[in-house]
């Protein structure tokens, strides 16, 4: 996986500074194929664990199939602000059930669920009524998780709209909004960056010239 993650970095380093017409496409396609190779390594590892912890994996894999849809659907789909922020979203709510999942499995043992102990390198629960209890704890936890990404997610979007902020490519460096290919600006829903917030700067241009007109 890390492998993948190294090609897609590289690869999207080297769009940035060498653009090319289909650099983006290129890029999305390597993005979808790590998130394609996580998904099979987790759903593998899965299957060796049972109980509380292949429940957190299981869990894990909903994020990563989510990343993996939405990835591709920028790659079909590359004006698609939605498939831009769900893609966003995503990949910060696997990063915090990463956290979450390292906290609890192989953290402190004050963070396991009640009536669950580790035992040589696995997570066993004394009972069917604690195992029980420590997965309903995990939905709790990935629902609460949800909750908050979505609430960030969508208030950053409904910021209101201020100053335009462009997106300028490493290989436009130095050069001037109108030079190179198109401004150095990206459109939204590009792999070169995850998420690009910049509308309301053409109906900030459309209100400058009708206010002109009168």
């Amino acid at each position: 996986m890390f492998l993948h993650l190294f090609i897609y970095s590289s690869a999207a380093l080297a769009a940035d500074l060498l653009p090319s017409p289909s650099s983006s496409t290129i890029v999305g396609t390597l993005a979808a194929s790590a998130f394609a190779q996580e998904l099979l390594l987790l759903h593998f590892h899965s299957i060796d664990h049972s109980g509380l912890e292949g429940h957190y994996h299981s869990l894990m894999e909903i994020v990563v199939a989510t990343c993996l849809v939405s990835t591709a659907a920028t790659v079909w789909f590359p004006a698609s602000y939605v498939a831009a922020v769900v893609r966003s979203a995503a990949v910060a709510l696997q990063g915090m059930w990463f956290v979450c999942m390292g906290l609890v499995l192989w953290g402190p043992k004050r963070l396991l669920p009640a009536g669950c102990a580790v035992n040589e390198r696995a997570l066993l629960c004394a009972d069917g009524g604690a195992a029980a209890s420590a997965a309903a704890a995990a939905n709790v936890q990935f629902s609460w998780m949800v909750a908050g990404v979505a609430a960030i997610t969508a208030a950053i979007c409904l910021v209101p709209e201020g100053k335009e902020v462009e997106y300028r490519k490493l290989g436009n460096v130095g050069r001037n909004p109108g030079e190179g290919d198109g401004g150095g600006g990206v459109k939204i829903g590009q792999a070169s960056c995850l998420i690009c917030l910049e509308k309301g700067a053409a109906d900030e241009r459309g209100r400058a010239i009708k206010g002109s007109w009168k």
